[in-house]
């Protein structure tokens, strides 16, 4: 019973903080994520009150557990600057033993109007990483859905 409540005032005690400013803290930012990711890892949304309320305190839950104040930015995971997105790209046929060529990559990302690039990782699965400005990795994707076989995205981590 103690540690529930203990957990609980904890949970709480975050969800006040969140409310605080009219909802615009960065603790709101960092439960809403919390709650968006669990909403696409059950790939709907809910359905009634109970529900909404349920899926509330375990996003707060989650977001007081995470020990962070408030949502991290969005920014490069190479480099760390904000102004830049890492972008990881993979064709259906490379894997560690038949990894991308920064060549290959370069040649297929600047007919997709990359501009220019920095340095291409190749990764342990045979994807490769790189650095773009954040509205040019955006571009990018945007105009990378219609190519056949290679596939684009902004990782939320790097692979290992």
């Amino acid at each position: 019973n103690a540690s529930y409540e203990r957990a609980f005032w904890r949970c709480e005690e975050f969800g006040r903080k969140a409310d605080e400013n009219d909802g615009n803290s960065g603790t709101q930012a960092l439960v809403h994520f919390f709650k968006e990711r669990l909403l696409a890892d059950l790939g709907s949304d809910v359905d009634d009150v109970a529900d909404e309320q349920l899926l509330q305190r375990l996003a707060t839950a989650m977001a007081a557990l995470s020990g962070l104040e408030e949502a991290v930015h969005p920014r490069s995971l190479l480099s760390a600057d904000p102004r830049d997105r890492t972008v990881r790209v993979w064709t259906d046929s490379c894997d560690a033993n038949n990894p991308l060529s920064p060549p290959e990559v370069t040649n297929v990302v600047k007919r997709l109007g990359s501009g220019k690039l920095g340095r291409i990782s190749i990764c342990e699965d045979g994807s490769a990483i790189f650095d773009l400005a954040a509205k040019k990795a955006e571009k990018l994707l945007s105009a990378s859905d219609h190519l056949p076989h290679w596939h684009f995205e902004i990782p939320s981590s790097l692979p290992s």
